[in-house]
């Protein structure tokens, strides 16, 4: 050979190529001994079905289907094949030197038994995004992870994953919640405006409003009606403040009635008509982003839109209910059935208010020549502060006198139109049994020094 270097290859069918690379110098002579040559490995192609199987061959992992594999020759080779949700498969071999072949396995799906049970039984069941019947059956699943969702139209959507396993029991027992219930559940049961008052959730049934023509004071627009709620609100603990009130029309001022102040800021705000009412609500429902509940039109309240969320004052019948209604009984006056009041149980015109007022209550004294601040009084059996006594309240419907009583009426809101608004409760200037009754309706559309109001919203 040549002076260089060179690459000696040997060959010999059935075995691996010997391979060196060596240098020849000039005029020397080299021998080259002992070289072995290895059998070839036999190479197998391995395919499985399902692909992307884990394969091992001895133990030894080699990568996912379809692999290739280089196997020692004349010895037995275990070749192993696993993937989730299949069961496991073993071949053996015993290749020869120089083989070249496939071995293709098939895997037989695992599965295991899922009960699924759902309440309405009529939902539908998807599994993995395909419809799969209905609920409350059992279904084979493939021992790998699976997405379950239960649906039914009006209904919350369930869903989850599940791995189902050979020999255990699995089930899913779901009571989907409907829209309505979800709805009612996200509701809170008191909430708090930007203003700071604080509203609790009522689910009044039903009320009856009005009085007996019999009962001592009744007047004639006090009409016994059956009135059913489907809408459950929200109604202020407490009637609005001067303070609150200032802070949606700084220059209002409440005055005064012969020297007695009614501008304190946790005194309730009066001499307001029940328009301002109406405008301070709506925008209190925009300090909330809430949608307003009247409709204005020059600043004028021209409608109301009964569907919005924002804040409005209370209908008849809500107030109605809230005032009388104590455990499903109706009750005459705030603080019950009998006169005097009770008390500390309201400022109505008393003792203490002999010297600016005529009729006056002669055995109670609340020690308030006026109005009082908020919540100095105990609340009635519905947390809520001064539903009667210390200022009269402006009411969202407008002022009927109403002579049927037939039928039953689901929440009503009052005319559509009108002249006067309705007015309920006393207040420090009532002092009359006519007045103090908690069915007495009183009406208005100009201000006044004993009427003020407090605040409601539907709850959705």
């Amino acid at each position: 050979m040549l002076q260089g270097e060179h690459d000696l290859r040997i060959k010999l069918p059935g075995y691996k190529p010997w391979l060196k690379q060596i240098r020849v110098v000039a005029s020397e002579d080299q021998i080259i001994e002992d070289i072995i040559l290895e059998k070839a490995d036999a190479v197998v192609q391995i395919i499985t079905t399902p692909n992307k199987a884990n394969i091992t061959v001895n133990g030894e992992y080699i990568g996912q289907s379809p692999v290739e594999a280089a196997l020692t020759p004349d010895t037995q080779v275990v070749v192993n094949a696993f993937k989730p949700g299949f069961s496991r498969a073993s071949r053996t071999l015993r290749p020869t030197s120089g083989d070249n072949s496939t071995l293709r396995i098939e895997l037989n799906p695992e599965t295991a038994s899922v009960r699924i049970l759902a309440n309405p039984n009529d939902a539908r069941v998807y599994i993995d995004g395909k419809l799969s019947g209905v609920a409350n059956q059992t279904i084979e699943l493939t021992t790998t992870s699976h997405t379950i969702e239960i649906r039914k139209e009006g209904y919350v959507e369930y869903k989850t994953e599940i791995t189902p396993r050979p020999g255990i029991a699995q089930h899913i027992n779901v009571q989907l919640k409907s829209l309505e219930q979800l709805k009612l559940e996200s509701i809170k049961p008191v909430i708090q405006t930007a203003a700071g008052q604080t509203l609790k959730i009522f689910e009044p049934a039903s009320v009856v409003m009005g009085a007996s023509r019999r009962e001592p004071g009744r007047r004639a627009n006090e009409t016994i009606r059956n009135v059913q709620f489907s809408r459950s609100f929200y109604l202020s603990e407490y009637e609005v403040t001067n303070a609150e009130y200032r802070k949606f029309d700084p220059s209002h001022n409440s005055g005064e009635v012969q020297g007695n102040k009614l501008d304190g800021d946790k005194l309730p705000v009066v001499n307001i008509t029940w328009d301002e009412a109406a405008l301070y609500c709506n925008w209190l429902s925009q300090q909330d982003s809430l949608i307003p509940f009247y409709i204005v039109t020059d600043n004028k309240v021209s409608g109301f839109n009964s569907r919005a969320d924002g804040y409005r004052m209370p209908t008849e019948a809500e107030w109605e209910w809230a005032a009388r209604d104590q455990a499903g009984n109706l009750i005459k006056y705030p603080w019950g059935n009998d006169m005097p009041p009770k008390e500390k149980s309201g400022n109505y015109a008393d003792i203490a208010a002999a010297s600016i007022i005529g009729n006056i209550i002669r055995e109670y004294n609340d020690n308030f020549i006026a109005t009082a601040p908020i919540g100095s009084f105990n609340p009635n059996s519905k947390g809520l502060y001064d539903i009667g006594g210390n200022v009269a309240e402006w009411i969202h419907d407008y002022y009927d006198i109403s002579t049927s009583s037939e039928g039953s009426f689901l929440d009503p809101v009052g005319p559509d139109i009108g002249e006067h608004h309705v007015i309920k409760g006393s207040s420090w200037a009532h002092g009359t049994i006519t007045e103090l009754r908690l069915s007495f309706r009183d009406y208005g559309s100009d201000k006044r020094s004993d009427v003020g109001f407090r605040i409601a919203r539907y709850t959705q």
